[in-house]
């Protein structure tokens, strides 16, 4: 008896000092639970600011949207359709002939990284302690109870993986390019400047003066988004709701 008792004892050191190798592997879970809410961040690159007394009279907008990243997830025509209501809640109109706007909004969302951190590492590692810890104290020789922290640890550490498989941090970050167009009662002098590198020690500078009734100011929002769990389908409608927001509150 006494020697199953040292054998029982002796499995469950083995096991204690393989779960005091783990500890480092828990921090997953709480990361996890503080990126349960979902936080979105919103910056505009450079401030715009129209024209009071141009807005006044200016109510007509024509919106173009476009998507030129990998995240299709994003509908180009649910972001316009967005900005459209909103601009509409400001007793804006909206138009589909760009001849008839005194606004043209065109946006266009330039990338959209995508990145997420699983705990599969963590999952399998705890798993396998536990499992490892359970298959130990089933035994009451030394050699059973080995076998049964070998077994044991090789279920657990796969059930662990895929629980940890299954809770995902989730990044989402990307930059919107936004020009905007405001029709003047007068016409101002302007200039269109193209540089174009030609190789490492030639560059190509033209210029080309025009006459417009045109302002264009054009700025960048760039968005960052993190939550546990939170798909590209579901991340692309709320990215479409806060930046619809933002734009609308640019007039």
């Amino acid at each position: 008896m006494k020697k199953q008792n040292l054998q029982k004892k002796i499995a469950l050191g083995m096991t204690l000092v393989l779960l005091g190798t783990s500890f480092t592997s828990c921090a997953y879970v709480p990361k996890a639970i503080e990126h349960a809410d979902l936080e979105t961040k919103i910056r505009l690159a450079d401030s715009v600011f129209l024209d009071p007394e141009v807005k006044k009279r200016n109510r007509t907008v024509y919106i173009e949207t476009s998507n030129t990243s990998d995240f299709q997830e994003l509908s180009k025509d649910e972001l316009k359709a967005l900005i459209a209501q909103k601009l509409q809640a400001k007793n804006y109109k909206i138009t589909e002939d760009a001849s008839l706007a005194d606004y043209i909004i065109r946006i266009n969302l330039k990338y959209m990284d995508y990145n997420k951190e699983t705990g599969a590492q963590e999952g399998a590692n705890e798993g396998f302690i536990a499992g490892a810890a359970a298959g130990a104290s089933r035994s009451n020789d030394l050699g059973g109870a080995i076998a049964g922290a070998i077994i044991g640890g090789i279920i657990g550490g796969i059930g662990g993986t895929l629980i940890g498989k299954a809770i995902k941090i989730e990044n989402y970050n990307g930059v919107f390019d936004i020009e905007i167009r405001e029709k003047l009662d007068k016409t101002i002098l302007g200039k269109i400047t193209t540089k174009a590198d030609l190789g490492t020690s030639t560059k190509l500078e033209t210029e080309n003066k025009i006459e417009t009734n045109w302002q264009t100011y054009r700025t960048q929002i760039n968005v960052n988004m993190e939550k546990t769990n939170l798909n590209k389908i579901e991340a692309a409608k709320v990215i479409a709701e806060k930046v619809a927001t933002s734009i609308a509150e640019l007039f």
